[in-house]
């Protein structure tokens, strides 16, 4: 695997903390709105990779894939909470 580069998607920052404002999973986790607003981000990361397709059917080549991210308010630190599927690179 080769790492392309990764980026904070501001738009689709935006649209996932609309998604999860108010919802049941945002209130199971304990996030308020506000929570969402100040601590939350997606990232967009790009990597080439070739499989062993032996091991995997995924596909081989330059693919993008959306991770979300939390902040730790007692410590400042970010940690993924989530993650989208891979699919083909659309941009770097």
């Amino acid at each position: 695997m080769r790492f392309l580069g990764a980026v904070v998607d501001d738009a689709e920052t935006q649209r996932q903390t609309e998604n999860y404002k108010g919802s049941e999973l945002a209130d199971k986790r304990g996030w308020t709105d506000q929570y969402l607003t100040e601590n939350f981000l997606v990232v967009r990361a790009s990597y080439d990779i070739e499989y062993d397709h032996t091991k995997t059917f995924m596909d081989d080549g330059n693919l993008e894939q959306y991770f979300y991210l939390t902040r730790n308010i007692d410590t400042g630190l970010w940690s993924i909470i989530d993650n989208s599927s891979s699919s083909p690179l659309k941009r770097i």
